[in-house]
């Protein structure tokens, strides 16, 4: 498939599944199974299978990349990274953080001057790994995009998008507990938005990079 069709079809199928958010929201939720297939801040949702989909693309990308790489310090980072983007590939439908985050929080509140962490501080509790998994990955990044910087901003602007969008958004919908039903609802299309769009950004950048490496083989 072409660069242009591929971008173009999952960025319309995400904005389509904004819309169909909005439009149920809008209209109350008509029936329950409307609200099983498109409610975004639900879980086995439509939108979690294509984030699925979305994660998996760019773990059989980064995959090929490391196929295709012969030097030794990237391959093993490429695969690396594609070992990552298949556990967020699973995660989106497993919801593997959450699991995580409330064992964290039972073991947290246990001890009786660390009760302040609630289940809705779960950015705070989780920071330190989230922020050592974001350097961890841009670090990745470094080794296996230095000799194509171009496909490499586009991966490290899609991840840094992801990001904000999966975490610092998500952190001050969940930290909110008042927000009014209609801000509420923008803010999770605007969350989720960001972190499919991100996704689809750095898998752009890992399908060009690996076009890079398909033509570099082909020289030699």
């Amino acid at each position: 498939m072409k660069k242009r069709t591929w971008l173009l079809v999952l960025l319309g199928t995400a904005a389509a599944l904004d819309l169909a958010h909005f439009l149920n929201f809008a209209f109350g939720w008509p029936s329950w199974f409307l609200r099983f297939l498109f409610d975004l801040d639900r879980e086995g949702t439509i939108q979690c299978w294509f984030s699925n989909l979305l994660w998996l693309l760019c773990a059989q990308a980064a995959y090929d990349c490391g196929i295709l790489e012969r030097r030794k310090a990237p391959r093993v980072s490429w695969h690396a990274l594609a070992v990552v983007f298949l556990l967020c590939s699973v995660d989106e439908v497993a919801s593997i953080h959450e699991h995580l985050g409330y064992l964290i929080f039972r073991f947290l509140n246990s001890f009786e001057r660390l009760q302040y962490f609630h289940h809705s501080h779960w950015p705070v509790v989780m920071s330190p790994l989230l922020l050592l998994g974001a350097f961890a990955i841009y670090r990745l990044f470094w080794i296996c995009f230095d000799n194509d910087p171009r496909a490499g901003k586009l991966a490290a602007i899609g991840f840094a998008v992801a990001f904000v969008g999966a975490v610092v958004l998500d952190a001050a919908i969940k930290m909110d507990a008042h927000t009014p039903p209609l801000a509420l609802n923008l803010e999770v299309i605007v969350e989720e938005s960001l972190e499919m769009a991100g996704v689809i950004l750095m898998g752009l950048g890992l399908r060009e990079h690996r076009a890079y490496l398909r033509a570099a083989a082909g020289r030699e």
